[in-house]
C-alpha cells in the first residue's frame, strides 16, 4: 500500500501541474505529463520490488524529467516574439 501512495503521489504531482498549467497558461506540458505516465507505470512494479528499488526508479523519473526541463527550456505563459 505504501509503495502505491509513493509512485501514485509523484504521478498526481505531475498530473496537478500538468492541470494547472492547462487552467491558468491554457498550455500543455506534454513532459510532465510523460513524466506522470512513467511514474504512474511503476505502480505494479513498486508493489512487488524492495522499496529501494521503487524510490531509485522514481528517483530515475524525475531525474530525466529535470534532466530533459533543464536542456529544453519551456516557456510558461505567453511567449513574447518581439
Amino acid at each position: 500500500m505504501t509503495a502505491v501512495a509513493l509512485t501514485g503521489g509523484v504521478a498526481m504531482f505531475y498530473v496537478g501541474d500538468v492541470a494547472y498549467r492547462w487552467r491558468d497558461h491554457h498550455q500543455l506540458a506534454t513532459s510532465r505529463l510523460v513524466a506522470a505516465v512513467g511514474a504512474a507505470s511503476l505502480i505494479p512494479v513498486a508493489v512487488v520490488a524492495p522499496a529501494l528499488a521503487a524510490l531509485a526508479g522514481l528517483t530515475l523519473v524525475c531525474l530525466l524529467h529535470t534532466s530533459w526541463e533543464l536542456w529544453h527550456h519551456p516557456a510558461i505563459g505567453p511567449v513574447d516574439d518581439s
